[in-house]
């Protein structure tokens, strides 16, 4: 949190962070979503769906309790998020 907060703080005026996370990867950064501590812009989900990497996008109550390398290896969530000044 403490390096979002440092981005923000650099961020030009009109300028944007993209942070990508995979679930189930990080229990902190899990936790730290799933608590809503970081105040997003946007914020988008995909779901893998396939072992050959197909992913569709997805509401965060679909991903968000989704495991690493379960059912597929690697990630089998992720979240986008935007952060906007």
């Amino acid at each position: 949190m403490l390096a979002v907060k440092n981005l923000k703080k650099m961020l030009a005026k009109n300028g944007e962070i993209l942070i990508t996370v995979p679930t189930g990867y990080n229990p902190y950064l899990d936790k730290i979503l799933k608590k809503n501590k970081i105040k997003f812009t946007k914020k988008y989900c995909l779901k893998r769906i396939s072992k050959d990497n197909k992913w569709v996008e997805v509401k965060w109550q679909e991903i968000k309790n989704s495991k690493y390398n379960k059912p597929f290896l690697n990630a089998n969530g992720l979240f986008i998020g935007i952060i906007k000044k």
